[in-house]
Order: structure tokens, then sequence, then C-alpha cells
């Protein structure tokens, strides 16, 4: 398997932007263990979440900011878009689009509270879902109090 990242940020005062790229490709006819692998790579919590089937090879492209709009707070956006493709199934190719917020307030150096919502939309491939329940989109809600010791 072939795999690599590209990206950059650049930050002018209070906001931040960023870009990335990143492509997996299985190269070759693939062993059990490798599409195991695969599976679990593609269809975890990272690189999107959402079914593999055959597809050989995902392709994922990153935008956001953020902003610091007081010393305490804090809010970012992101957009992700990922394809996967090389499947002789055609039900096994497609698209996922993800967006993220988030907003994090410090109440001192080491206390935050943070509230971010989530929204994710397949497209494409039959096949293609968002984890074993057959779902073609999803939104979450995390919310958090945090404390660093």
């Amino acid at each position: 398997m072939d795999a690599f990242t590209l990206g950059g940020s650049y930050r002018m005062n209070a906001l931040y932007v960023n870009l990335g790229y990143g492509q997996n490709k299985l190269k070759g006819t693939p062993t059990a263990l490798d599409s195991a692998v695969l599976g679990t790579m593609w269809g975890g919590d990272t690189n999107g979440g959402f079914t593999r089937g055959a597809a050989t090879k995902r392709d994922m492209f990153k935008v956001g900011f953020g902003y610091q709009f007081t010393p305490q707070l804090n809010v970012g956006a992101h957009y992700f878009h990922a394809k996967q493709k090389g499947s002789p199934v055609a039900a096994d190719n497609g698209k996922a689009d993800f967006i993220v917020a988030v907003a994090d307030y410090a109440f001192s150096k080491r206390t935050d509270a943070y509230f971010g919502v989530d929204y994710t939309k397949i497209k494409g491939g039959a096949n293609i879902a968002l984890g074993t329940n057959g779902a073609r989109d999803r939104t979450g809600i995390t919310a958090g109090l945090r404390h660093r010791f």
C-alpha cells in the first residue's frame, strides 16, 4: 500500500487557515490480511469512517480555518471531501463530505469548555455506508469540559 499526506497552514493575527491532501492506494492483488487491515483503517473513525468494499484508492482533501475572537474564545470550521474508487463493483465507488465546526472557551490557562457539531454525507456507491447500520449521513455533537493537570 502506498500512502501520503501533504498539507500546509498559515496564521495571520487571529486567523488560522489550513489545507491538506492525502491518498491511500492499494497496489496489486490484496491478500486477505491486506484487505482486513485496509477495511479496518478505512472503516474506522479515521480517514472517513465509511465502508471500503473492494475499492483500492481513497483521496481526501481538507480545508479549514480557526479564529481567536478573544483570548478566551476560539472557533473553527473544517471541510473534508473523500473519494474512493478502483473497485470493479461500481457500488463500492463513491464520495463523502464532512463538515465540522467547534467552539472552545478558556476559563483559565488549564480549564476550558468546548462544543462541536459535525455532519457527514455519503454520495455514490450503494454499498458505501457509515458504520454497520447502513447510514448514508450522520450528525454528531460533542461537548465537554477539560482540565489539564
